[in-house]
């Protein structure tokens, strides 16, 4: 086979940095359904309460409501600890930023949504 007549391999496709990324918090965004599964969630939360009274028992819309809230949450200080990253200049976010969320969270629990503070939290500036 000369060089001339060798197969051509499609070209893949190159995407800049961090729209696959984008598509997928679009994706999750217009997705109303559950991010962790009922049945885990369920397993969950009853060895936890197993620990402070052994014959416990939920209703189903109980532990859904739960579920809802936990999620809430989780996505509330994602959201905070991520916005506490970009205050400090990085694209990542790591222990130290939802650490200082959880600080701001504390110390300052009705203002934390609103304000941007400057914190000092094991060598990293916030």
């Amino acid at each position: 086979m000369t060089p001339l007549q060798q197969p051509t391999q499609p070209k893949t496709r190159c995407r800049p940095a961090g729209t696959v990324a984008v598509c997928e918090i679009h994706k999750y965004q217009k997705d109303t359904s559950l991010l962790v599964p009922k049945t885990s969630f369920q397993r969950l939360v009853k060895e936890i309460a197993k620990d402070y009274q052994p014959d416990v028992r939920f209703q189903s819309s109980a532990l859904l409501a739960l579920q809802e809230a936990t999620k809430d949450y989780l996505v509330a200080v994602f959201e905070d600890s991520m916005r506490v990253a970009q205050h400090a200049h990085c694209e990542t976010m790591f222990v130290p930023s939802i650490r200082a969320t959880d600080l701001i969270t504390i110390v300052f629990p009705s203002q934390s949504r609103n304000m941007v503070l400057v914190f000092r939290i094991r060598g990293y500036s916030f």
